[in-house]
């Protein structure tokens, strides 16, 4: 149904979404440890 299909597509941004914020902070800290030296 139309139903599962939208709770499947808010699983699937919600999942991006926090993978793309984890990879987003591990980059800022991988930039200021490597500017620190």
């Amino acid at each position: 149904s139309q139903k599962t299909m939208l709770r499947q597509a808010k699983t699937f941004l919600i999942t991006t979404v926090a993978e793309l914020a984890e990879l987003y902070r591990s980059k800022q800290v991988w930039f200021h440890s490597t500017r620190l030296g």
